[in-house]
């Protein structure tokens, strides 16, 4: 289902017209007041990301294919949450990044840098390669790097960036895309938990995995912790009073 098709319509009835409340556009700025403070929060609407779900281990993880590794050599990368299920961290999530190890990346590099293709034949190949190796467990990872645990975690692919913040393109000139994490923690404020939302989008609509079910649980979860907040609230009955969520989408009352 496109986002046009969940546009409301304009219903008419014998001389009646009913207009359902419009759309607010990524881009657009809103402002959230605290009354009883006298405070304001200016809010600018995200772009729905795309976000990945079910990518639970390492069998499942999702792979970035000719990422660099050191100096010369290229490498797939490997990203997957893990959910915690006992201990202190139970029914928290994190992020986990892992590569092969140097070894198994010389022969990856081969494919991928061979002088007698270009660039999308040598990818090609070098995909080809790490297929065959990933499904017969021939592949050793280096030890996995994870992130710290959040009450709400999943993966947003979005364009990779350097360490000096500038965005990575890949030698075909294209941009690099990578996941990386669109967290919520229970203690964040009514703006953050509305990104997320945002963000997310009517991307889990008709989604029942238990990835899409552990989202809800916890967004629904925040919505009652603002009702029972007494610094919260103010701000959350001013989003209320004013916006309407459909699906991930905001629509102004």
């Amino acid at each position: 289902m496109t986002r046009e098709s969940q546009m409301p319509k304009r219903v008419e009835s014998g001389e009646q017209v009913a207009i359902m409340p419009k759309q607010v556009a990524p881009g657009e700025q809103i402002i959230l007041k605290n009354a009883e403070e006298n405070t304001e929060v200016s809010f600018t609407v995200p772009e729905q990301g795309v976000v990945l779900l079910c990518h639970n281990d390492i069998a499942t993880a999702f792979i970035v294919h000719d990422y660099p590794f050191g100096r010369r050599l290229r490498c797939p990368v490997a990203y997957w949450t893990e959910h915690a299920t006992k201990g202190s961290q139970a029914g928290y999530t994190r992020m986990v990044r892992a590569t092969p190890k140097k070894s198994w990346c010389d022969k990856y590099s081969e494919y991928l840098n061979n002088p007698q293709h270009g660039h999308a034949a040598g990818l090609s190949a070098a995909r080809h390669y790490f297929e065959a190796q990933f499904s017969s467990g021939k592949i050793h990872w280096n030890k996995p790097k994870r992130s710290t645990y959040w009450h709400l975690l999943c993966m947003e692919l979005t364009p990779a960036t350097d360490n000096a913040g500038d965005i990575q393109h890949a030698p075909d000139g294209g941009v690099r895309y990578s996941p990386s994490p669109l967290g919520l923690s229970m203690y964040d404020g009514v703006e953050t938990w509305l990104r997320i939302v945002l963000t997310i989008g009517d991307q889990l609509t008709d989604n029942h995995t238990d990835d899409a079910q552990r989202i809800h649980t916890i967004l629904d979860a925040m919505q009652s912790k603002f009702k029972g907040s007494e610094r919260s609230y103010p701000l959350f009955q001013s989003f209320t009073d004013k916006f309407s969520l459909n699906n991930g989408i905001l629509y102004r009352r």
